[in-house]
C-alpha cells in the first residue's frame, strides 16, 4: 500500500499561493500604481492648459485696440507716424508694425500698452512716391491683428491722403460732476467751420446717445479736416418733460495731415459757464 503525504502537498500549494500574491502585490506596486499616478499627473497638466488656453483665449477676445497712421510732417513724404489707443481693460503687448507686407520692430518702452492708454510706436521711413499707398496693421501678443482706423494711407506726389475723417465722442456713464437731476439721455450735435463757407451742422438735430453702464461712445463721419465744435445737452428730469440742458461746447481741430484724421473727444468735465 502506498501512502501519500498529502499535508506535504497543501504545504506546496500554500507557499505557491503566497509566492504569487507577492509577485501581484509586487507587480501591482511597481507597474499599475505608478502608471495610475502618471496619468493623474497628465489629467491635471492637461486640465491646467486647457485653462490657460482658454484664459488667454478671453483675453484675445477681450482686446480692444485702434491704429491711426499719418504722416509724420506735413510737407514730407519720409515717414508716417503709426499711434496705438488701448480701448480695452486688459495690457496689450505690440509684437511688430507691418506697412504693406513688411514687418517692423517696435520700441520695448511702447511696446507695452495699459488699459485705456494712448503711445505713439514710433516713426517709420517710407520714402513715399507719387501713387504709394501704405497699409499698415499691428499684431499683438494675444495673436490678433488690427488695421488701421483710417484704411488706406496714400500720398499723391504733393499731399497725403486718407480714406475718411471722423470724431469719436466718449461720454463717461457717472462723473462727480453730473448733476442728479440728469437723466440718462444725451443730445450732440457737431458743427463745422470749412475755410472758404458758412458753417453747417453735420448732423443737423444733434444725435441722441444714452449712457451706458460704462461708458457710451458714438462716432461721427465728418468731410474733411478743420475745426470742429461738439456741443452736448442733457435731457433733464423728469423725463416727460422734455427739457434739455446744454452744458457742453468746446471746439476741436482735426490737424490732418499734421495728425490723425480722426479725433477722440471725451467729455469728462463741462466747461465753465
Amino acid at each position: 500500500m502506498r501512502i501519500i503525504n498529502t499535508s506535504c502537498r497543501r504545504g506546496r500549494r500554500g507557499v505557491s499561493t503566497i509566492l504569487g500574491t507577492i509577485i501581484f502585490i509586487a507587480i501591482l506596486f511597481t507597474a499599475v500604481i505608478p502608471m495610475q499616478l502618471v496619468m493623474k499627473q497628465a489629467d491635471g497638466i492637461y486640465e491646467r492648459k486647457v485653462l490657460e488656453m482658454k484664459h488667454r483665449d478671453d483675453e484675445r477676445d477681450r482686446e480692444d485696440i485702434e491704429i491711426w497712421v499719418y504722416p509724420s510732417e506735413t510737407d514730407s513724404s519720409d515717414n508716417i507716424t503709426v499711434e496705438v489707443h488701448n480701448k480695452c481693460e486688459v495690457n496689450v503687448r505690440i509684437l511688430r508694425v507691418w506697412i504693406n507686407d513688411t514687418a517692423h520692430p517696435v520700441d520695448p518702452d511702447n511696446a507695452m500698452l495699459q488699459p485705456m492708454e494712448e503711445v505713439v510706436l514710433g516713426e517709420y521711413t517710407v520714402n513715399a512716391k507719387e501713387g504709394s499707398k501704405y497699409d499698415v496693421r499691428v499684431a499683438t501678443g494675444h495673436g490678433n491683428s488690427y488695421e488701421s482706423e483710417t484704411g488706406i494711407l496714400a500720398y499723391t506726389g504733393s499731399e497725403w491722403e486718407t480714406e475718411w475723417f471722423g470724431i469719436n465722442v466718449v461720454i463717461t456713464w457717472r462723473a462727480d460732476w453730473m448733476k442728479p437731476i440728469w437723466t440718462k439721455y444725451f443730445n450732440v450735435s457737431i458743427k463745422h467751420y470749412p475755410e472758404e463757407e458758412p458753417p453747417f451742422f453735420i448732423n443737423p438735430g444733434g444725435t441722441i446717445i444714452v449712457r451706458a453702464v460704462s461708458a457710451s461712445e458714438q462716432f461721427f463721419d465728418v468731410p474733411e479736416q478743420g475745426i470742429y465744435e461738439i456741443n452736448c445737452s442733457v435731457k433733464l428730469k423728469p423725463a416727460a418733460d422734455d427739457i434739455w440742458e446744454q452744458y457742453y461746447s468746446q471746439n476741436s481741430t482735426i490737424e490732418w495731415p499734421n495728425g490723425p484724421p480722426i479725433i477722440h473727444i471725451t467729455i469728462e468735465n463741462p466747461p465753465p459757464p
